[in-house]
């Protein structure tokens, strides 16, 4: 029987033979790499106990865990440092907040009492009689328009008012 007519009517045969060799040869190169490799994890499976490469593998071990260690107490004593500082920062930022909303409330209050006097003065300068004598026409045309400059002061008066009660609201949303 003639093998290449065996293999060439088997194909599958041939490339299993093929993979099974390439992974022998994988593997065993994988072993001799590990084995003599100068690799501190499988240095580790070589050392005899109590030797001087033993001692200096844990005196590293050893150092690097303290090293660790500082570290991370030092970045625990900085964590508390920035929380601490986060919260000054809070604080501040919660003064500040509540200084803006107090000088908001003080303007409301302000442009309030304006339109109030403005509005106020609008039927004074209407009246026909002032200062119990008849008013002239030209007159009552000057408190006219005085009148009318005085309800635009007090419509612009209102927006700042619709403005700074819309700022109050979101000054005591946080924002």
């Amino acid at each position: 029987m003639d093998i290449s007519k065996y293999f060439g009517t088997h194909i599958a045969l041939v490339v299993f033979g093929i993979m099974l060799t390439i992974e022998t040869a994988v593997l065993a190169m994988n072993h001799f790499e590990y084995k003599f490799a100068p690799s501190r994890q499988f240095m580790t499976e070589e050392t005899i106990r109590n030797s001087y490469i033993s001692k200096q593998e844990h005196e590293k071990v050893v150092h690097d865990y303290k090293a660790s260690k500082n570290a991370i107490g030092d970045l625990q004593i900085r964590y508390d440092q920035l929380h601490g500082d986060h919260e000054k920062l809070l604080q501040i930022n919660s003064t500040y907040n509540r200084s803006i909303c107090n000088r908001l409330a003080n303007e409301i209050n302000s442009l309030t009492t304006q339109q109030q006097n403005s509005e106020a003065k609008i039927p004074y300068h209407l009246e026909a009689v002032k200062y119990g004598r008849e008013r002239t026409p030209a007159d009552i045309e000057g408190g006219r328009q005085t009148a009318e400059q005085l309800r635009k002061y007090s419509e612009q008066l209102g927006q700042q008012i619709i403005q700074a009660r819309s700022d109050l609201v979101r000054c005591g949303q946080g924002l």
